[in-house]
């Protein structure tokens, strides 16, 4: 059957072919649409952390640094007196048994 010298078959075919044409469309533009969202969140997100980054206090940070560092060398510096003194009556009492 024609109509007007286009069959239904060819119209039929086209019908399908912009219907698919509009699902390929439609699937692209979801996805880029996805893309665009995740890196919008991916500079929002950035831009925070750089932000975090620059407004450390960088006075404030390198005077906790000094603190934890005479910190860790105090508890050293205790360690290593208790293993001394350990050593010691160890010594002592090796000395007084070998007698």
């Amino acid at each position: 059957v024609t109509i007007s010298g286009i069959s239904i078959g060819n119209l039929t075919t086209a019908i399908t072919q912009v219907a698919s044409l509009r699902a390929t469309s439609g699937a692209t533009s979801s996805r880029l649409q996805f893309s665009s969202d995740f890196l919008d969140t991916s500079k929002t997100n950035l831009e925070a952390a750089n932000s975090r980054i620059m407004d450390v206090d960088v006075a404030d940070e390198v005077t906790n640094y000094a603190k934890y560092n005479v910190q860790v060398y105090a508890a050293s510096a205790a360690l290593a007196q208790a293993n001394v003194n350990m050593g010691i009556v160890l010594d002592l009492l090796n000395f007084g048994s070998s007698r």
